[in-house]
């Protein structure tokens, strides 16, 4: 193990003839970026999230301990005009300017979802109400495709810290509601990962006291 060792892990992607590719529902969208600090020592990194055309504009910085990892969730817009993008994700050591990386993904906007198992029967409804104060609701479908679903579902702070963890069990087929009771946290942006088996999905929440 070295001292400013890093890595970055991007949202699933496909191999394009051009490099990484994600293809993108156009609309409001978020992504799952991960970095891991696999150095001696604990690190503040600072990192930056640009475009060529303006769907993506995030920066900022987070500390990682040795040997751990922390999930950022960035927002941005996909408009619907078939063009396709340039995403770079640039993280370097705030100590370390040398040890700068940037992982690249080209981006295609879609007016579908990529196929999978769960695209067309896997159902999550918007979290409702949002903004809320201090309760709010989470419904999801799960389809048939095996009679159990491993289903996990975690809320993340702005920093990327998993906050609460509402379930990690096995479902049945059918529709389920959990609710997060968020008396006892800090007023602001959270982040709710859903997943189950390939199928994961993320959406921003705002709580307001």
């Amino acid at each position: 193990m070295y001292k400013h060792v890093f890595s970055i892990v991007q949202p699933d992607f496909t191999d394009g003839d051009d490099g990484a590719t994600l293809e993108l529902v156009p609309g409001d969208v978020i992504l799952e970026y991960r970095i891991i600090n696999e150095g001696w020592h604990n690190e503040n990194y600072l990192y930056t999230l640009s475009d060529d055309l303006g769907w993506f504009s995030d920066s900022g910085s987070v500390e990682i301990n040795s040997g751990e990892e922390i999930e950022l969730f960035v927002s941005g817009n996909v408009p619907n005009e078939g063009v396709s993008n340039t995403l770079l994700f640039t993280v370097f050591p705030e100590n370390a300017v040398q040890h700068v990386r940037v992982a690249s993904l080209i981006l295609e906007p879609s007016l579908s979802i990529r196929t999978s198992p769960f695209s067309t029967a896997f159902s999550v409804n918007p979290a409702f109400p949002n903004p809320f104060n201090p309760v709010t609701t989470i419904q999801f479908t799960l389809p048939m495709v095996e009679r159990w679903h491993t289903v996990s579902l975690q809320v993340y702070d702005i920093t990327g810290k998993l906050v609460a963890t509402l379930m990690n069990e096995q479902l049945g087929t059918g529709q389920h509601t959990v609710k997060w009771n968020g008396t006892g946290f800090s007023s602001g942006v959270y982040f709710l990962k859903l997943e189950a088996g390939s199928f994961s999905q993320v959406e921003k929440l705002m709580l307001i006291k």
